[in-house]
């Protein structure tokens, strides 16, 4: 059988930070790391809250499912930041100015040009 797909086991770990009380703020990044494949049948996430700042969290996360004998062994580990996002100044892109067509400028003269395949055009 297959197992889940890797954005399925990512969810599940990000879904027991979402879930956690002591959560604070919305999540910033995720990385997983996928140790072994997750087969049919019951796992354990253990999501761990490693430290928190004044607006920052630091986690980590495991989920554990029985091998063959029955011992828990980690399939996934991942570790996570989540963060309260605080008002802050912005600043909005600049719009590019209006420039003319390249067809309405007129074009370098071939001599001029390094390469023969490629027409230049200089605009005032």
């Amino acid at each position: 059988m297959v197992g889940p797909f890797g954005g399925i086991t990512a969810a599940t770990l990000l879904q027991a930070i979402l879930q956690h009380p002591d959560l604070l703020g919305d999540p910033l990044s995720l990385t997983v790391n996928y140790a072994g494949a997750l087969v049919a049948g019951p796992f354990t996430v253990q999501a761990t809250l490693v430290r928190t700042n004044r607006s920052t969290q630091h986690w980590t996360l495991s989920i554990l499912q029985a091998d063959a004998e029955g011992a828990q062994v980690v399939t996934t580990t991942a570790t996570a930041v989540t963060a309260v996002r605080r008002e802050t100044w912005s600043a909005g892109d600049v719009p590019m100015p209006g420039v003319p067509q390249p067809e309405d400028l007129p074009a370098i003269p071939r001599a001029l040009v390094r390469s023969g395949s490629a027409a230049m055009r200089c605009g005032p």
